[in-house]
C-alpha cells in the first residue's frame, strides 16, 4: 500500500504556494497531502504540533525570514525533517540553513516533480532510519544498564579483559577486594593489577595463567590462586574464567568471575593442621601400647593363660587397626597439601594379595568368613606396593 506523506508548506506567498501545490499534482505514485502556513505564528505553532511527515520551509516570511524559524522550531525539540527554500543561490544562507538543522535545500526555480519526490521519500525514509536507530541505540542503553545493575548487585568480582590482557571493564566488587578505584583498574593490564600466585607465592601470571586455556582452547578454566590487596594483605581466590566470543565464532576476550574465599581456605588450613596433629599425637600413646601387647604376647613378661592371650591379641589386632586408620588420615592431609609422593618400583600382585589374606584371616573367620584364592601365574606390576597394600 503507498504511504501518504504529510507535508506542510510554510510560504507567504500565494503564487509560490500555487506551483508547489502543481508540482506536488505532477508527482505519479505517491500520495501527498499538502498543507500551507503563510505566517511565522501560524507555522511555529503547526510545527509544534508534530502533525506533518516533512517541513518546506522559505527564507522570505514578511518581516521575519525561515532561519528565524527554524532556529525556534528546533530549540523547541520540533521533529522535522526541514527542507529550506530560497529564491535564488545564496551559499551563506543555505550553510546557515544547514546549521541550524535543516536536512536539504532548494532553489524555488529549479524544483521538478522529480527532484520535489526523490527529496520528499528520501528525507522521510532517512527521518525514519534516524528514528529506528535512536530507539535502538535506546534499548541498547536500557539493556546495558540493566546488566551493570546486575553486575553491580553481584558479591562476586566481575572482570572482562581482552585478548591483550588488559582489563576493559569491573564491577565495584572488584575494587573493595583490591583496594584500587575503577579508573585505575580498568586498561591497565591483569596482571598488574590481581598478581596471581599460588599458595608459595610464585607467579602464575607468567607461565600457568587459566586465562591462557580460555583465549587459546575456547575453555571455562576454574582454578585457585592467591592476590595481593593494595595494603599488603593476600586473598585467596576463586575465579571462573568464560571466553566471550563474537558473532562467527571468534574468541575476542574473557570474563573472570572472582570469589573470595580467604575464610573457606583457612578454614581448611586449620583442619589440614588439626588432623595432622591430632593424627601424630595419637601415634605415640598407640606404639606404646602395640609394643607392650606384643611383649606380653611373646612371652617376655611370663606365661599367660588362654583367656588372657585372647583379649590381648583382640587389643593387638585393634590397635594395629587404630595406626593403619591414623595413617589413613595423615596420608588424606598430604594428599590435600600435595606432599605425599607414591614410592614407584617393581612387585609381585600375587604376593600382596596372599600377605593381605593372611592379615585379614583372623578376623575373618571370626565373622565366619572364608577367602579363596585362585591364582595360577604370578603378576608382576609397577607402582607403589604399600598403597595398594
Amino acid at each position: 500500500m503507498e504511504n501518504r506523506y504529510r507535508v506542510l508548506l510554510i510560504e507567504d506567498d500565494e503564487d509560490d504556494y500555487i506551483l508547489f501545490r502543481d508540482l506536488l499534482s505532477e508527482i505519479n505514485g505517491m500520495k501527498v497531502e499538502l498543507k500551507w502556513a503563510s505566517e511565522y505564528d501560524e507555522a511555529l505553532k503547526k510545527i509544534l504540533q508534530n502533525r506533518h511527515d516533512i517541513y518546506f520551509l522559505d527564507y522570505r516570511l514578511g518581516e521575519r525570514d525561515g532561519l528565524e524559524l527554524l532556529r525556534e522550531a528546533i530549540e523547541n525539540n520540533a521533529d522535522g525533517p526541514f527542507i529550506f527554500l530560497t529564491g535564488m543561490s545564496n551559499r551563506e544562507v543555505d550553510l546557515a540553513a544547514m546549521k541550524a538543522g535543516a536536512s536539504d535545500f532548494f532553489i524555488k526555480s529549479e524544483i521538478t516533480p522529480y527532484s520535489l519526490e526523490r527529496a520528499i521519500r528520501y528525507t522521510i525514509e532517512t527521518k525514519k532510519t534516524a528514528i529506528e536507530r535512536k530507539k535502538l541505540i535506546e534499548r541498547l542503553q536500557e539493556k546495558t544498564e540493566e546488566i551493570n545493575t546486575i553486575l553491580e548487585s553481584v558479591g562476586d568480582a566481575i572482570v572482562s579483559i581482552d585478548k591483550n590482557y588488559i582489563i576493559t571493564n569491573i564491577n565495584y566488587a572488584l575494587t573493595d577486594m583490591v583496594g584500587m578505584s575503577k579508573d585505575d583498574i580498568i586498561g591497565k593490564p591483569c596482571e598488574e593489577i590481581l598478581k596471581c600466585a599460588d599458595d608459595k607465592g610464585h607467579n602464575l601470571c607468567i607461565d600457568d595463567c587459566g586465562l591462557k586455556q580460555t583465549f587459546e582452547k575456547g575453555l571455562t578454566f576454574v582454578g585457585r590462586t592467591v592476590i595481593q590487596h593494595t595494603e599488603g594483605s593476600l586473598i585467596t581466590i576463586e575465579s571462573i574464567n568464560s571466553p566471550i566470543k563474537s558473532a562467527d565464532g571468534r574468541i575476542t576476550g574473557a570474563v573472570k568471575a572472582i570469589r573470595d574465599v580467604s575464610k573457606e581456605a583457612e578454614i581448611d588450613r586449620m583442619k589440614n593442621e588439626f588432623i595432622s596433629t591430632v593424627s601424630h599425637e595419637l601415634r605415640t600413646p598407640l606404639t606404646s601400647i602395640v609394643g607392650y601387647t606384643n611383649l606380653i604376647l611373646d612371652g617376655d613378661t611370663g606365661d599367660i593363660n588362654p583367656t588372657q592371650r585372647e583379649f590381648l591379641e583382640m587389643v593387638s589386632q585393634n590397635s594395629e587397626r587404630l595406626t593403619m586408620l591414623i595413617n589413613d588420615l595423615l596420608d588424606i592431609e598430604k594428599i590435600e597439601s600435595g606432599k605425599i609422593k607414591p614410592k614407584m618400583q617393581d612387585f609381585s600382585l600375587t604376593d600382596i594379595i596372599h600377605i593381605s589374606l593372611k592379615t585379614m584371616k583372623p578376623m575373618a573367620e571370626k565373622k565366619g568368613l572364608i577367602f579363596n584364592t585362585d591364582i595360577k601365574d604370578n603378576i608382576n606390576m609397577y607402582g607403589d606396593s604399600n598403597r595398594i597394600m
